[in-house]
């Protein structure tokens, strides 16, 4: 058999160290975004979910304390603060009213 010239395995061994560099560089670049993602992912479907807690947990409070007339206004009050679409949803303060009757 044919021994590879000294020169050549010392090539061959660079070549080898880059490949595996690039692998690595590569796998970080892909766990990076991965984790980017997954954070983007979950900020989108959890956020509108507390926000939502957060709007019913408060008028729980107000009508326990001062009324459902009380609620209604505060409520209006975070319907006309935030944008259209990011207010509670009528089921979650649905079912946060029916406790009171």
């Amino acid at each position: 058999m044919r021994r590879p010239h000294p020169s050549r395995k010392h090539e061959d061994e660079s070549m080898t160290t880059r490949r595996r560099s690039a692998l690595r560089l590569a796998l970080v670049g892909l766990t990076v975004t991965l984790y980017a993602g997954i954070h983007a992912a979950s900020m989108v479907a959890w956020l509108p979910r507390l926000e939502a807690a957060y709007v019913a947990a408060s008028l729980s409070g107000t009508i326990a304390s001062r009324g459902i007339e009380e609620a209604v206004k505060q409520y209006q009050r975070f319907k006309l603060a935030e944008a259209p679409d990011r207010h509670a949803p009528e089921p979650v303060l649905s079912a946060r009213g029916s406790l009171y009757e």
